[in-house]
């Protein structure tokens, strides 16, 4: 979709971010359900649809910077994060649920039944998972949107646990056990990919990629007794090592040595020796990560901060009574031991939330009155506190922890440095620090050094100009352009520093460390300052901006001020142009090595950095401002000096109180549930127990079904767009979207909906354009009241969603339509939905969707939708293997045999199971010779019983009972098989 927004259409140019961090609990079947859940996410990023249309709308990107997920939520959550990483199209994964996600082809093979591990192949699922995750790998660049930092967090459960220990304050050591697992996979722009190594290019190694993820999508979802633990043994020989340090490194286990470093052939003996399961034994709602990930990012823009959990079967509760009975003790042991454990409350993360967000507006009423107080406002200018020893201190310690942690998020008081080398060099630095500038101007000279400052001065003018735009009430519409549009740039260009900054500590941080270490061996004692100095030359120098790598964003002298700004914000040709920023992250590999090598020695300070050519940039762009009165305030106020002043003024008061509470992101985080019964609008106000299949035998019953599981991926999709459209289009952005009025005017008409929306029927389109209308006219009629506005901006959001929704279910019916047909061909069994709806172009196809209610079919009973003989079929396998697990279990080492191997045992009970099942599969596999068959065995079993009578032989018991279980499964199978195909029929 094409339109304008004030920064341009480039991913980062729009004037607003919405964040997502997304939740996916764990759910077995279920997890079909999340698969369209993320689907709509994955919508949502890139712009299909409705969602290029809302993103207009609010004049915001999107992105999806943390995904945490357990179980088969984990596997949903690494299925996106991988496309989003490379640009494949996401909506190809459902293949692998509606495909591979069968209770029938997962289930070992018969011949495995006298031992097996699991109920299902381990062996199966990890070839399907490698195959899925190769085909979202590989790199799409047509159609990819750079994702920026993104942090996966997946759960797993270390079946023998890692044991740590501390030292209580005597010194007493203190051993603990955890056997909680978080797998932390990061993404960041040019530097990091999801499972490999810190720095290491993902080109040629995509197949090792896929592998790596695969193993941690199959350690999350390793239900116990399902599947077998996961090991590293199981995965080809070819990707054992690199798959061995991936999840040792992910998982955080590596750490033997300082800094976390291991030999490949240690990392794999380690990894040999663990054993891994499901991640919701433990942590099937992993909220934890999420919050504390959201607690550390850096804004650069304003922001939309939404979390999101899906929940596809919720909970249901009921008040305890004041009459409740007094449980009885059976009652309470059942409680203690399995009720009780096996609930995972919620409760404590959302009330941190909750304190968060407090804690947010605070800080903001805060700021709002020291706005009103400030010299912009008309009052006396006030004497800057830049210099004030608390805040030179936070900005020292920042400074050092930013160069000295291998770690991305904003550094703040509560990242700790315990690692014996990387402390001596972090107190030795501070000491440097306070030594070298102790004087009132040492922030000045530490300015030109320190990229977080000038982030945070960027990004507090931006939100300060974009404040003022809409004040402007339309007026200086084309110099708020121009301005803005260079500020994107700024932002752009500082990130780009950052992100070389980042690598070259990556690149760098192990050499320093290491040198440190021998000195540290030589003598515990001994001071380490010839290491402060090459860690500081190095970063020094690495900001000359005389160097070679600054070269492309020197500025060509022009006199004309408003040239300057229009080419700062020309992200074609301008100077800070995306070729221009591309041409400084060139590799770092070599730069670093003759870096390291200049900075021994003394110091010698560059007399310019690029920050402070970026920062002469900036005041081009305040003067500008200045210029043209886009910042409030008196005429002689207005200057680049005033704004400078009064940033630090706001940052020496603010900086660090964020900074010894961690907050970041300075913006309340809105979370909300995605589930069947919350989405309830549109195609989706439907009872949830009539959309979603997978909520039966403990959310496995979509397993049993294709053509249920293309129904709940649809589901997923339908009630997810619904949910975000409602959380974003809420009434704190209905302003933003009231000031984008004349500007999107032209997007509502019937051609640009329809193409747009091209699955839509024509009616929703003419809906959806008439509540347009109606909603433009209100909100620029001054006679209307506010609530009329808001009744019809709600009634232009609900048209909004029933348009996206008929896209989607008119997108994907044909899907559902035809793995019906699928599934009931595999079955011999009778359409129960006509398929002839699709050649009809006047069908209703989200409205015929929703009238299937196929949540409503079971697996057995009144609605049952699966014959009795496959059930029989399942059942029956379930127990031959489950009779080998056990026999397994239970047989003394190195034997596979115990008193269920042989004996009466064996044939009273596991033969006629293995009989009757065969028997399923002969009337399946061989329906024509079937009741010859069955008439040769009952023959062949009457007279065995009548033999053994005869001659006394006590074998007739065992043919009388196998006789017996024939005549039943005549009786009470193929009867109900028949009355399967008439209800079908109906």
């Amino acid at each position: 979709m094409t339109g304008h927004s004030l920064y341009g259409n480039e991913p980062g140019s729009r004037s607003h971010e919405i964040r997502i961090a997304l939740v996916l609990y764990g759910g077995v079947s279920l997890a079909v359900y999340e698969n369209g859940v993320t689907r709509a996410f994955h919508d949502l990023v890139v712009g299909n649809g409705i969602f290029g249309l809302l993103k207009e709308l609010l004049d915001a990107d999107a992105v999806v910077d943390i995904i945490s997920g357990a179980s088969a939520g984990g596997i949903n959550g690494l299925l996106l994060a991988a496309s989003l990483e490379s640009g494949a199209e996401f909506k190809e994964t459902s293949r692998l649920w509606r495909n591979q996600g069968d209770l029938g082809a997962l289930m070992r093979p018969l011949s495995e039944s006298d031992a097996p591990e699991s109920l299902l192949s381990g062996e199966v699922y990890q070839n399907e998972l490698i195959a899925a995750f190769r085909q979202v790998v590989e790199p799409h660049p047509t159609g990819r949107i750079e994702p920026g930092e993104m942090d996966v967090f997946i759960t797993g459960t270390d079946l023998y646990g890692r044991i740590h220990t501390f030292w209580d304050s005597p010194g007493t050591p203190v051993q603990d056990k955890n056997h909680r697992v978080v797998f932390h996979l990061k993404h960041r722009p040019d530097r990091a990919c999801l499972g490999l190594e810190q720095g290491a290019a993902k080109t040629g190694r995509e197949i090792e990629q896929a592998h790596i993820l695969a193993s941690i999508a199959r350690i999350t979802s390793t239900f116990p007794a399902a599947f077998p633990p996961f090991r590293v043994a199981q995965v080809p020989e070819a990707y054992r090592e690199s798959v061995a340090a991936a999840i040792l490194r992910a998982g955080g286990q590596a750490a033997a040595s300082p800094r976390g470093r291991k030999p490949e052939d240690t990392a794999s003996q380690d990894a040999a020796t663990r054993a891994y399961v499901d991640g919701g034994v433990l942590d099937n709602k992993p909220f934890g990560p999420v919050i504390k990930a959201i607690f550390h990012r850096m804004t650069n823009r304003l922001v939309f901060r939404r979390l999101f959990f899906v929940e596809p079967d919720p909970e249901q509760f009921t008040t305890v009574s004041t009459r409740q009975e007094v449980p009885n003790p059976l009652g309470v042991v059942l409680a203690s031991l399995l009720t009780i454990p096996s609930h995972e409350s919620i409760y404590e993360e959302i009330e941190t939330l909750r304190e968060h967000n407090a804690r947010i507006r605070w800080f903001q009423n805060l700021k709002d009155n020291l706005a009103k107080n400030s010299f912009r406002s008309g009052s006396e200018r006030p004497t800057s506190s830049r210099d004030g020893i608390i805040y030179r201190q936070v900005r020292f310690d920042s400074l050092a922890k930013s160069l000295l942690l291998d770690v991305d998020a904003v550094p703040d008081a509560t990242h700790s440095i315990t690692e014996p080398a990387r402390k001596a060099v972090y107190e030795e630095l501070l000491k440097w620090l306070a030594v070298s500038f102790p004087n009132d101007n040492a922030l000045d000279a530490i300015d030109p050094y320190d990229i977080s400052y000038h982030m945070r001065r960027a990004y507090y003018f931006l939100d300060q100009i974009y404040e003022a735009l809409e004040m402007s009430k339309g007026e200086k519409e084309e110099e708020y352009r121009t301005t803005l549009a260079a500020q994107s740039r700024i932002v752009k260009a500082l990130r780009s520093i950052r992100e070389s900054l980042y690598r070259l500590r990556d690149l760098s941080l192990p050499a320093w460390l290491e040198e440190a270490e021998r000195i540290l061996e030589r003598d515990p004692g001994a001071p380490i300052e010839p290491v402060v100095q090459n860690v500081v030359k190095t970063f020094a120098l690495f900001l000359d901006a005389g160097s070679e790598r600054w070269k492309p964003l020197e500025a060509s002298a022009t006199a004309d001020p408003v040239a300057r700004v229009v080419s700062i914000g020309d992200r074609d040709k301008g100077v800070l142009s995306r070729e221009r920023l591309m041409g400084t992250t060139v590799s770092l590999q070599t730069e670093v090595k003759g870096l390291l090598e200049r900075s021994r020695g003394s110091i010698a300070f560059p007399h310019d950095t690029i920050l402070q050519r970026i920062e002469a940039l900036q005041s081009d762009v305040l003067d500008y401002c200045s210029m043209h009165g886009l910042i409030p305030g008196d005429d002689e106020q207005r200057g680049t000096a005033a704004f400078f002043k009064e940033f630090d003024r706001v940052d020496s008061a603010f900086f660090p109180l964020e900074y010894a509470s961690g907050v970041h992101e300075t913006n309340e985080i809105k979370f909300q549930r995605i589930s069947p019964v919350d989405a309830q609008k549109g195609l989706s106000n439907l009872d949830a127990a009539k959309k979603v299949s997978g909520d039966e035998l403990a959310h496995f019953s979509a397993f049993f079904r294709r053509d249920w599981r293309s129904n709940d991926i649809l589901w997923g999709r339908l009630d997810s767009i619904c949910r975000i459209i409602d959380s974003l289009l809420d009434d704190d952005s209905m302003p933003t979207v009231i000031s984008r009025i004349n500007r999107l005017s032209d997007h509502f008409t019937i051609e640009r909906l329809g193409n747009l929306l091209g699955h839509c029927p024509k009616d929703r389109l003419l809906a959806l354009e008439r509540a347009w209308a109606g909603f433009a006219c209100a909100a620029v009629s001054a006679r209307v009241e506010p609530g009329a506005v808001r009744d019809a901006y709600n009634q232009f959001k609900l048209e909004l969603i029933r348009a996206a929704q008929h896209h989607a279910a008119h997108e994907d019916l044909g899907t559902v339509l035809d793995d019906h047909q699928d599934q009931c061909r595999e079955w011999d069994l009778p359409p129960r939905y006509d398929g002839s709806v699709l050649s009809n172009p006047e069908t209703d196809r989200g409205a015929y969707f929703r009238s299937l209610e196929m949540g409503r079919q079971t697996v057995a009973g009144e609605h049952g939708a699966v014959p009795l003989h496959i059930l029989w079929e399942y059942a029956s396998k379930a127990c031959l293997l489950a009779w080998g697990m056990l026999n397994r279990s239970l047989g003394a080492p190195g034997r596979k045999v115990s008193f269920l191997g042989s004996g009466p045992f064996r044939k009273a009970l596991r033969s006629p199971i293995l009989f009757s099942h065969l028997l399923v599969l002969m009337m399946r596999n061989e329906k024509k010779m079937f009741p010859s068959v069955l008439i040769a065995i009952l023959t062949a079993l009457a007279t065995w019983t009548a033999f053994g009578l005869l001659v006394g032989h006590t074998s007739w018991i065992l043919a009388l009972f196998l006789l017996v279980v024939v005549v039943a499964f005549v009786n009470f199978v193929a009867p109900r098989r028949s009355e399967t195909k008439r209800s079908f029929q109906k």
